[in-house]
């Protein structure tokens, strides 16, 4: 997703409280206040264990918005245990969706897919690398 366009994260400020504070796990030191424009592509991956929060502890791009209807995969690198986790409850609270991958997993090319119908925003994380930063956060929204 690297040629996709930025907007500024301040349009979503939860986007960045979650991703640039330490209010619950570590900041994530990978956010750089955009978030990847990837509405109207069909199935943006995010990679788990990206470069990133001192060692590959990271979801590459860190903060995407997408259109509703929306399949999101996140595809998994070689590189330690990982899990994708939306807990509203843990998660400032203002998350729109839960969901998890499962199992923590360290296998390359593991996949794990949500569809995402409604607008709003979605936090998620890393559960064994919160608090080193591994966190991000998907903007479901149809404005272009």
């Amino acid at each position: 997703m690297d040629d996709l366009e930025t907007l500024p994260a301040d349009d979503y400020p939860l986007v960045g409280r979650w991703l640039d504070t330490d209010e619950v796990g570590g900041a994530d030191d990978t956010f750089n206040g955009t978030i990847v424009d990837a509405r109207g592509l069909d199935n943006p991956e995010i990679t788990v264990g990206a470069e990133g929060n001192g060692g590959p502890v990271a979801f590459d791009p860190s903060a995407v918005i997408i259109s509703p209807e929306t399949v999101v995969k996140w595809v998994w690198t070689a590189h330690g245990h990982h899990n994708v986790v939306s807990d509203p409850n843990a998660q400032l609270g203002e998350s729109n969706r839960a969901f998890s991958s499962g199992e923590i997993v360290e296998r390359e090319n593991n996949l794990h897919t949500e569809v995402f119908d409604e607008a709003g925003t979605v936090l998620y994380q890393c559960e064994p690398h919160l608090d080193l930063g591994m966190k991000g956060a998907l903007v479901v929204d149809s404005q272009a």
